[in-house]
């Protein structure tokens, strides 16, 4: 793939420098805009941490396209995450 279509398809070098490099965001959300808004903070370099509860997001079991509790929804909007459950 050519640099061009990597940058149109969100996908940056190695060396680039994304405009939240060194931004860490903690998110906390669980339904529709919020995991999406966190998910395109990553995709601008930001560090997000997703916290979830020890059952795991709500949206996990959307459906069930990946196995059971791995909805493509869930993988969707929380790409570019670090994860962690709350106890």
């Amino acid at each position: 793939m050519s640099k061009n279509n990597d940058r149109a398809n969100g996908l940056a070098d190695a060396g680039d420098v994304l405009p939240l490099t060194g931004v860490r965001v903690v998110d906390l959300s669980q339904v529709g805009a919020g995991p999406y808004g966190t998910s395109l903070l990553g995709d601008l370099g930001a560090d997000v941490i997703k916290v979830e509860p020890l059952e795991g997001d709500s949206f996990r079991y959307v459906d069930s396209a990946f196995g059971e509790g791995e909805s493509a929804y869930f993988f969707g909007v929380n790409r570019s995450k670090r994860s962690m459950h709350w106890t």
